[in-house]
């Protein structure tokens, strides 16, 4: 991604419809992990937008500045248009607002203020690594294809404008703090953040729909996990792919994936 490319859309989502529960192919699993993100994107766009403001004064160059204040757009947009799908969620009958509540108080209450300025920038940049690779997997593979419509509408869009800025948060970072040892802090306590928000709100949600136990959510969860998807091995790759000293997102030339998805929000474009 060259610097100045980043672009503010409003794409401004409307979810009016009635949606089925399982929406995703009729799998209460993958449904739940998707609708689980959903949950967990507004609370952390949050903190990686105060985790940037915190340290932009810090920033070497006008270009990079530039592209930080573009990125906050884009989060706060993306926090904008996910809360619109609690909603759904609402008229469904799930109870998210508390979960909503932990997620928050975790983030800003605890993660936040436990570490320094570096350190959360440092998370930052780790959690939006993975965010940009699972774009990248979900857009190759097309994982939203039995989603409808106006669901793989927001996810792609969001997704590829992961993709589109996934190299800023890195970038502040190597310019605020550039050890090795603080870019490894990070990237761990982001796979752990990550995994665990998801891994509660996705468990809370099947026990909501009584789904949790049952032998279809453990055939989808294997398949997703390791025999079709293989997301645990590809986030593996993944996290040792971020290890590497001289790893730059940059070096993944994935831009291709987003060219349909930017044209058909061409006419959204802000600034």
């Amino acid at each position: 991604m060259a610097l100045g490319r980043i672009t503010h859309r409003k794409p401004d989502f409307t979810f009016d419809e009635e949606f089925e529960k399982h929406w995703l192919g009729g799998s209460a699993f993958k449904t739940h992990f998707l609708n689980s993100l959903t949950l967990i994107f507004p609370a952390g766009e949050k903190y990686f937008i105060r985790s940037v403001k915190n340290v932009l004064s810090r920033v070497k160059t006008k270009k990079l500045t530039s592209e930080a204040k573009q990125f906050i757009k884009q989060e706060i947009q993306h926090s904008i248009e996910h809360e619109k799908f609690f909603s759904v969620l609402e008229k469904q009958g799930y109870e998210i607002r508390p979960l909503l509540k932990v997620i928050d108080n975790l983030v800003s209450k605890k993660l936040e203020v436990f570490f320094a300025k570096e350190s959360n920038i440092s998370i930052t940049a780790g959690l939006e690594h993975i965010t940009a690779l699972l774009a990248e997997i979900s857009l190759e593979e097309n994982f939203l294809k039995e989603a409808p419509q106006k669901i793989q509408d927001l996810f792609n869009w969001h997704a590829a404008e992961e993709i589109e800025h996934r190299s800023v948060a890195f970038d502040v970072l190597n310019d605020v703090d550039p050890r090795y040892e603080q870019r490894l802090i990070g990237i761990i306590i982001a796979y752990i953040a990550m995994s665990t928000f998801a891994g509660v709100c996705t468990i809370n949600l099947l026990h909501q729909d009584k789904m949790l136990f049952k032998k279809k959510t453990f055939q989808d969860f294997t398949s997703m996990f390791f025999t079709d998807e293989k997301l645990f091995f590809k986030a593996i790759s993944i996290f040792f792919r971020y290890l590497d000293p001289d790893f730059h997102p940059d070096k993944s030339d994935v831009d291709g994936l987003t060219k349909d998805i930017f044209n058909k929000f061409q006419s959204l474009k802000v600034a």
